[in-house]
């Protein structure tokens, strides 16, 4: 379970509002809705990555399944516990379009993890929340490390097409 945060009174004043001026925090450890959309978006990504291990070939589908688990064993448990500590509530999830094809999955795989890159780290920059901040800045890394393993894997099948 998500723990409050014990703030230290040298890196946090108790005013909030030379918080903002000083390292651009704001009020609330996250916005709810951004949350939420971060909820979505991994959610999406473990139904995503689960259809495309499926279309991808043999050697590849231990890449894919590595990047899956720790979607699901890492990141929305800890995306969905924060929600669940700062509402009360647990988060809904909407449905998500699933890739047809194999390349066109890893292209699309590809883009959405750097695009959550940029996401995490703007959230991780913008919190007070020494907790909040450590969260984002592990998935920050591993969206990082997931963006390699997919480009390696989709610059592979360029190579076996002969595209490059």
């Amino acid at each position: 379970m998500y723990k409050p945060p014990m703030y230290s009174p040298v890196l946090i004043n108790r005013n909030i509002n030379d918080n903002v001026k000083r390292f651009g925090y704001t009020q609330e450890p996250i916005s709810i809705p951004e949350l939420q959309n971060v909820i979505q978006a991994k959610y999406g990504a473990i139904r995503f990555y689960g259809r495309l291990e499926q279309l991808a070939p043999a050697d590849h589908k231990t890449y894919i399944e590595n990047i899956r688990v720790d979607e699901q064993k890492e990141h929305l448990p800890n995306f969905t516990k924060l929600y669940y500590y700062l509402t009360g509530c647990y988060p809904v999830f909407n449905s998500v379009e699933l890739p047809q094809n194999y390349v066109s999955g890893l292209k699309a795989a590809i883009q959405l993890e750097l695009t959550y890159v940029k996401i995490y780290n703007r959230i991780q920059r913008s919190t007070y929340d020494p907790e909040v901040r450590r969260i984002f800045y592990d998935a920050t890394v591993d969206e990082m490390v997931h963006a390699s393993w997919l480009t390696f894997l989709y610059s592979n099948v360029l190579l076996e097409k002969g595209a490059i």
